[in-house]
C-alpha cells in the first residue's frame, strides 16, 4: 500500500504525510462495517444497506498489480520506479473506472481510487487545496467564525 500511496497521493505532501494518510485510510478500512444498515430518509420505511466489505477485492487488486509487475518488469510492484508504478496503476484504473468523478472510498472500483477518495475527502486535502487552515471537520467557535483561516505553513 505504501507503493500505491506514493503514486496516488499528492507528492507535495511528502513521504511522512503520505504515510499518515495511508494509516488513516487503513484504520478506516479496518473499522468499516460491511452491509451496515444506512440511515433512511424522512418519511420512508425502506431500510437500505451499505456495500459489502471491499477489502478482499482490494487485496486481489494489489496482488494483480504485483503479478503484472513481476511479469512485465521481473520485480515486485513496490520495487518499481515511481514512473513504472504510476503507469501500472493508471492502466488498472482505466480498466475499472467508468466516467468522471470519484466514488466514495467504500464504493471505489479499485483500491487506488479508494485511497484517493479517502484522502481527497479529508480536512487536510481541503486545507491544502485552499492553502489555508480551514479544518472543515472541526467546529470553530462563534468568536472566531468571522476571521479568515490562517495560511498554511510551508515546511
Amino acid at each position: 500500500m505504501d507503493a500505491i500511496a506514493s503514486v496516488v497521493l499528492p507528492s507535495v505532501l511528502g513521504a511522512d504525510a503520505q504515510r499518515v494518510a495511508l494509516e488513516r485510510f487503513l484504520e478506516w478500512a479496518d473499522a468499516f462495517e460491511p452491509v451496515a444498515e444506512l440511515n433512511h430518509g424522512y418519511g420512508t420505511s425502506e431500510i437500505r444497506y451499505g456495500p459489502a466489505d471491499p477489502r478482499p477485492g482490494w487485496a486481489a487488486q494489489l496482488a494483480a498489480l504485483d503479478l503484472e509487475a513481476r511479469h512485465r518488469f521481473d520485480t515486485s510492484f513496490p520495487e518499481l520506479e515511481l514512473e513504472e508504478r504510476t503507469a501500472l496503476v493508471r492502466d488498472h484504473l482505466e480498466r475499472v473506472v467508468d466516467g468522471p468523478g470519484m466514488a466514495s472510498p467504500e464504493r471505489a472500483p479499485h483500491v487506488a481510487a479508494a485511497l484517493m477518495a479517502h484522502w481527497f475527502r479529508s480536512s487536510e486535502a481541503t486545507d491544502l487545496c485552499y492553502e489555508v487552515s480551514i479544518e472543515r471537520l472541526s467546529c470553530r467557535g462563534i468568536e472566531t467564525a468571522p476571521q479568515r483561516p490562517a495560511a498554511l505553513e510551508r515546511g
